[in-house]
Parts: C-alpha cells; sequence; structure tokens
C-alpha cells in the first residue's frame, strides 16, 4: 500500500470520527443540517457526487433492468 492510500485511509477515519463526536455534542438534526451544508458545497464547487445518499435513509431495490423508462 503506498503511503499516499495509507495517509488518505488515516485522514477519511479522522473525518469519519470528528462526524461521530460532532453527532454526539450536537445531536441527528444539526449533524443533519452540517452535511446538508458540505454537500451543496461540494456541488456548488464541481464535486459531483453520484449518489443522493443524503437525500434518503431508504434505497431502491429493484433493479434497473425493471424500472419503467
Amino acid at each position: 500500500m503506498s503511503q499516499n492510500n495509507e495517509d488518505w485511509i488515516i485522514e477519511k477515519q479522522e473525518w469519519l470520527e470528528s462526524l461521530e463526536a460532532f453527532q454526539d455534542a450536537h445531536g441527528t438534526v444539526r449533524t443533519s443540517e452540517l452535511l446538508r451544508a458540505l454537500q451543496n458545497q461540494a456541488l456548488k464547487t464541481g464535486v459531483a457526487l453520484e449518489e443522493a445518499t443524503l437525500n434518503t435513509p431508504y434505497r431502491n431495490t429493484i433493479p434497473v433492468q425493471r424500472l419503467q423508462p
């Protein structure tokens, strides 16, 4: 594993731990607000988000082949 990849794994874990601490301190409503603000900032700066994971806790289980056009 390259040093760059190891650094990324550590950095990502630190962000996840920070998010968990934020949620413990401020609750789920504020955490949702923070995540929405981060998502909006990412979109504003041109970062494409392939999944709308922040919009709903539900996942579409219908295979793409079965969806109506």
